[in-house]
């Protein structure tokens, strides 16, 4: 064999090969793991969004003050119905919205402990409620705009049982979610339901504040209610307070829409270029 023979090492060749091909399996992997990935905020609420337009609200509005400014919800709504010549509030709902459990339980920390006993009073309680269902059919309210939201008057029960337990969950949850930012957005008393939206599977049901409903959102973006919220019978006053919060939110979104900034109520309008509408998509039925 010369000097300047030519020498081919398929060895080499096939190792390199090789190295490709499991380049090209971890790449796979890597692709099926990003599609597994946990669901983020922003797509909790857009899942909540799409679950909410579904509802027909006459308005949606993001990022809305409560009645304490400082508390602003990830997603408010509201319903009207039609009343001579103008339209009256009917309907309120607040969704807030976490993407891990520790987000939901942060504030309730140093006593989850007492979930467990919270679950166990609130089992009762409906167990009582389907008993008060059978026995006290005239308790069920019949002036109710959405049948889907249909609810009972069960406050007005003669049940002492049912009153007992109340009192005790009462007691429980004051000890759980005082000072929360759940509890504060209830005692609001601006919306008519309120619902928490998570990732399924992350929290139980009982472990959502009383009243509060409980929403999953699954990772193709679909929805299932797995807790209704309670219908807190907002007074009409309050509903508009929220209804106000919704116009001046979706001021600083229209304003964006249409190329306009301004820093402040003092310094100057600025016109910006006006963002690009991107093109829907068409979805493929077949």
């Amino acid at each position: 064999m010369t000097d300047n023979q030519l020498f081919f090492d398929f060895s080499i060749e096939a190792d390199n090969v090789k190295k490709r091909d499991d380049s090209l399996v971890v790449d796979k992997q890597q692709n099926i793991i990003d599609k597994t990935l946990p669901l983020s905020n922003k797509e909790v609420i857009r899942a909540s969004l799409g679950w909410l337009l579904n509802k027909k609200p006459h308005g949606i509005g993001v990022k809305v003050p409560t009645k304490i400014t400082r508390f602003t919800t990830n997603i408010a709504a509201f319903w009207a119905s039609s009343k001579k010549n103008y339209f009256k509030p009917s309907r309120t709902m607040v969704i807030e919205c976490r993407a891990t459990r520790d987000e939901c339980l942060a504030e309730v920390v140093e006593n989850k402990h007492l979930l467990p006993e919270l679950h166990k009073l609130k089992e009762q309680r409906y167990q009582l409620q389907q008993y008060i269902i059978k026995t006290e059919p005239e308790l069920k309210e019949k002036d109710f705009l959405f049948n889907e939201f249909q609810s009972w008057d069960f406050s007005s029960s003669k049940n002492c049982d049912y009153h007992k337990c109340c009192r005790m969950i009462d007691k429980v949850e004051k000890a759980v979610y005082n000072g929360s930012r759940f509890e504060k957005i209830r005692s609001a008393y601006v919306a008519d339901q309120l619902y928490l939206a998570v990732p399924k599977g992350i929290l139980e049901p009982f472990e959502v504040a009383d009243g509060w409903g409980l929403i999953y959102v699954n990772s193709d973006k679909s929805v299932e209610v797995v807790k209704k919220a309670e219908n807190w019978n907002c007074p009409e006053m309050n509903r508009l307070h929220l209804i106000q919060n919704i116009a001046g939110a979706n001021t600083r979104d229209t304003l964006f829409a249409n190329g306009i900034y301004q820093k402040n109520s003092e310094s100057e309008v600025i016109f910006t270029k006006v963002p690009r509408r991107r093109k829907i998509p068409e979805v493929n039925k077949n």
